[in-house]
């Protein structure tokens, strides 16, 4: 006789049952993981929208020149928005890089403000040395106005640009079937004396970018 059966004992073996529980929890966990990530999305897009674009209509100030909005206003904007507790540190992990990389909004002390896109004021940078290219990705249908008259801020303070052909062709990709790519000879317009601003260390902005400096990127 076995040893765990002498003490009265039966050996473990295969418990199903334990395995259909942890596969339920690790079921759960993803769902909530997915919910989180969801609810995270949906702040950061409204949050974008008030700040960039919005601000007024919900009773924000922004302050011109810097972009920024009182943090306290911000926070209980959205905690009415969502009826939720939005906690300051849910704002604070929004100023972390998103999935793409991108950093969009910036905490500095009582103080949040969208980095880029602004609609209602213009936020000033200062000017930063570019690399030798950057590149604008946009929808086929531009592609003969951008080659005549330039990149043009258009509904916006500035022109963004992309330190990658293949971001760029991201960009554009979420908002046309037939994007092209446009690329910038930034170090030779910085050098004739056009500014670049690179808010966030990846994403770049120029006032506008004339023809003379672009170059299509082959398909």
């Amino acid at each position: 006789m076995r040893h765990a059966e002498q003490m009265g004992f039966e050996e473990e073996g295969p418990n199903p049952a334990g395995w259909a529980v942890e596969r339920e929890r690790r079921k759960w966990e993803t769902r909530d993981a997915a919910v989180r990530k969801s609810f995270r999305q949906e702040i950061s897009k409204f949050l974008a929208l008030v700040l960039r674009h919005k601000a007024d209509q919900y009773g924000i100030e922004i302050q011109v020149g810097t972009g920024f909005a009182d943090l306290d206003e911000v926070e209980a904007l959205l905690v009415r928005r969502f009826r939720t507790r939005v906690s300051r540190k849910d704002l604070i992990d929004l100023t972390g890089s998103s999935p793409d990389g991108k950093v969009r909004f910036q905490i500095d002390g009582r103080r949040i403000r969208a980095l880029y896109g602004h609609s209602q004021v213009t936020v000033r940078y200062e000017p930063v040395p570019p690399p030798e290219l950057l590149y604008h990705g946009t929808s086929r249908n531009a592609r003969a106005s951008i080659l005549e008259d330039g990149l043009l801020s258009i509904g916006r303070r500035y022109v963004h640009l992309a330190s990658s052909p293949e971001y760029a062709l991201s960009v554009a990709g979420r908002h046309s079937r037939t994007p092209v790519v446009f690329r910038v000879k930034a170090a030779a317009a910085a050098a004739a004396g056009l500014e670049f601003h690179c808010p966030d260390g990846m994403h770049w902005l120029a006032e506008a970018v004339p023809a003379k400096w672009l170059e299509e990127c082959e398909a």
